[in-house]
């Protein structure tokens, strides 16, 4: 059961999670390819970028799972030239907090009532980690979430106390995650966002 939880990397559960997220966006990639066609045209560059990840796995101790991992380089990136130029830069800001905000509580609802499974039971005792299979991957995808609610239109929020609550959850599940880079970086940006609107 131990090693199920920890999901070292290479295992079967975590081939299994790269697959269920990654197919869809490729099919949102290819749905609308125009769209990304013009996106891709305009930063040529990430080919050559790409395409290098990809032959590293000639040179590779293992290119079977260097391969895997440049396949996953090459969907990621596609999927975000396509949400960049599909979306306005509001609907952006606007989807990433919703999708993060979910992820938020779906990773506190594991840790309160699975903990065996949302909290760190052997390298980092006691560490939370959420829905995710290492606590540093939770902590930096929580300061995503808690970056982005700072540039959240007014628009979308109901109340201007909802920001600040929102921040300072985010906030604190990275406290709580013990990823002491996270939290530093988390800090850093936040006085940056601060200082831009000084």
């Amino acid at each position: 059961e131990s090693e199920f939880v920890n999901w070292p990397p290479g295992t079967l559960p975590l081939l299994l999670l790269q697959i269920s997220v990654y197919v869809p966006l490729a099919f949102l990639v290819l749905r609308d390819w125009r769209a990304s066609k013009r996106g891709l045209t305009d930063c040529s560059w990430v080919i050559a970028l790409i395409s290098l990840v990809l032959a590293s796995a000639l040179w590779a101790p293992d290119p079977l799972f260097a391969f895997r991992k440049g396949l996953v380089m090459v969907t990621t990136t596609a999927f975000g030239i396509y949400f960049g130029v599909r979306f306005t830069r509001e609907r952006q800001i606007q989807i990433l907090c919703s999708t993060l905000g979910v992820i938020a509580i779906l990773s506190l609802f594991l840790i309160i009532f699975f903990p065996v499974y949302g909290v760190d039971q052997a390298t980092h005792l006691g560490d939370w980690r959420g829905i995710f299979p290492q606590k540093n991957v939770f902590a930096k995808v929580m300061v995503l979430g808690m970056i982005s609610m700072c540039f959240l239109p007014r628009s979308c929020l109901r109340h201007g106390g909802i920001r600040v609550a929102s921040i300072v959850g985010f906030g604190c599940l990275i406290a709580l995650s013990g990823g002491k880079a996270a939290l530093a970086v988390g800090l850093t940006l936040l006085t940056l966002v601060f200082m831009y609107r000084l």
